[in-house]
């Protein structure tokens, strides 16, 4: 009797191309653009949607992911931190408002409240989470845009909170290292702000 090891595959994508590949923020937009005109008319259709926003979701996070990890593997390689850090500063920050809109569509859809308590309790508590913490981030809004600081400097600051974020989560060996990077990217921007300000 022999054992035979059955490698899991993942399931076709039904929303996402399955040839996407994430180099220009363009590509991306459409597919953001669709869930938040696209009419829902029934729980059915509610449910569709939250399930092709799931995929484009875990699609975008994959290939963060992966850029992360292997920016790590060889911090040497110039190429693999430019290409997370194209990420960080020029996709990440166009996701954001989109990612709130969803947010918004979702808990005001006249139909929420016909969805499956059991099945998505814990989702949905994590998206009015999600909400409050926006809300934080318009605060930081505010105070930019209060002094007039440049808006290339209030994203990078913003993408700065995204690397943290990232951080938080990676190896320990590997944390050490980012947590230096990301002080002196805020070394950085803090200079920044400090000239914008003086020049007011």
């Amino acid at each position: 009797m022999s054992n035979t090891i059955t490698i899991p595959t993942r399931p076709a994508r039904k929303f996402v191309s399955e040839n996407l590949e994430i180099d220009a923020w363009k590509k991306i937009e459409p597919l953001f653009s669709d869930l938040v005109n696209r009419k829902i008319d029934s729980v059915l259709e509610l449910e569709k949607w939250m399930l092709d926003r799931s995929e484009l979701e875990a699609v975008l996070e994959e290939d963060m992911a992966w850029r992360y990890i292997k920016m790590n593997i060889d911090t040497t390689d110039k190429d693999l931190s430019e290409r997370f850090h194209f990420w960080i500063k020029e996709i990440s920050p166009k996701m954001a408002p989109y990612s709130h809109k969803l947010n918004i569509k979702l808990v005001e859809n006249k139909f929420l409240n016909e969805l499956d308590t059991d099945k998505y309790k814990i989702y949905l508590r994590g998206v009015k989470k999600s909400i409050e913490i926006e809300l934080s981030k318009e605060t930081i809004d505010l105070y930019f845009d209060k002094r007039n600081i440049k808006t290339e400097t209030k994203n990078n600051f913003v993408s700065l909170l995204n690397i943290c974020e990232f951080a938080r989560y990676s190896p320990s060996k590997d944390r050490n290292l980012q947590m230096e990077r990301t002080l002196e990217e805020a070394k950085e921007i803090i200079i920044e702000v400090e000239s914008d300000i003086k020049k007011k």
